[in-house]
């Protein structure tokens, strides 16, 4: 008899989702854009922050990592 295989469910992965997050989705994306349009200059400071605040949190983790390794 031949051997079945059988294929293992993939956790963590998005499924696609429901209404009410894709909803959600676009009602964030809506206000991004309203945010951009209303006030250029307040997204762009906005925007700056953020990604500043992302690279000090990847600074982080890389100290950690590396005081780990030692």
């Amino acid at each position: 008899m031949a051997r079945r295989t059988t294929m293992m469910p993939m956790t963590g992965m998005a499924t696609g989702g429901g209404v009410g997050g894709k909803l959600l989705a676009g009602l964030v994306f809506i206000g991004l854009i309203a945010l951009v349009i209303n006030d250029p200059a307040g997204a762009a400071f906005v925007a700056h922050r953020v990604a500043s605040a992302l690279g000090h949190v990847i600074d982080g983790i890389s100290a950690f990592t590396m005081e780990l390794a030692r």
